[in-house]
């Protein structure tokens, strides 16, 4: 008798909209708690807007982006310097919310391609240079102008050989397509995403457990999304011959040995 496949659950819980917007009602007594109460269809297509709406508002918010992705590489192509990135763009994918890092891959040796990090430059950086149209071997900086719907990386000096490039982007949260459409969020996104829509229903019903399950399920999320600091000690308080400094042994590291 054949063994039937084994079949690997999706990571997370899942839910769709009406599921959430459900849950949200109830909390502060929109609905009641019966199994049978639903939202009216004109409440579930407004409630679904501000459901999506507030998605939206969390994709703006570093705290709220449970991941940095990589994207790419991507092909420059040679003695072009600025690429729109969106769908239908320069270089298609949907507009990420953010872009941490840019690198830039060179192909010198397919073999083993050095990925190199490039200088992000801000509006005043890129003004500051007075000579944008120069070709280089390898880029050297990039200055990002943040449009919508598309965003133009401008890179300086463009690239006169093949070169590729990868993004290190957020990853936005999903949007309900529907009310019946079931998604599926990292730990801690359907709590906070029901208690804090409850707050955007109806402020006059909003109880302090609901206020306070919306503070503590929004907090969590922070926390667990919250950037790893790279914590350096001061050089003031190193000996200006050491090379390094060990955790290990509290002290700092001269030439292969400790103090």
């Amino acid at each position: 008798m054949p063994v039937p496949p084994i079949v690997e659950p999706i990571p997370g819980l899942q839910a769709s909209g009406l599921d959430i917007i459900r849950g949200a009602m109830r909390a502060v007594n929109i609905l009641g708690a019966g199994a049978g109460e639903n939202p009216t269809a004109q409440e579930a297509e407004d409630y679904l807007a501000i459901l999506n709406q507030f998605l939206d508002s969390c994709n703006a918010e570093r705290l709220m982006i449970f991941t940095i992705q990589r994207l790419g590489p991507f092909n420059l192509v040679q003695n072009q310097q600025a690429y729109t990135v969106g769908i239908g763009g320069n270089i298609n994918i949907p507009r990420p919310p953010r872009i941490e890092i840019i690198t830039i891959i060179y192909l010198n040796n397919p073999a083993t391609p050095a990925e190199i990090g490039l200088d992000m430059l801000d509006d005043n950086d890129w003004a500051a240079i007075p000579v944008k149209n120069l070709g280089g071997p390898l880029p050297q900086k990039v200055w990002n102008d943040g449009n919508f719907p598309f965003m133009t990386l401008n890179y300086w000096p463009y690239p006169t050989v093949q070169v590729q490039t990868v993004f290190y982007a957020w990853t936005a949260l999903s949007f309900f397509p529907d009310l019946k459409t079931k998604l599926t969020f990292p730990p801690g996104y359907l709590e906070f995403l029901r208690w804090n829509l409850a707050i955007r229903l109806d402020n006059a019903q909003i109880s302090p457990q609901v206020q306070g399950l919306a503070a503590e399920s929004k907090a969590r999320i922070k926390g667990f999304n919250a950037p790893i600091l790279q914590v350096t000690p001061d050089t003031a308080l190193l000996d200006p011959r050491a090379a390094a400094y060990s955790w290990l042994s509290d002290t700092p590291v001269i030439r292969g040995r400790n103090f």
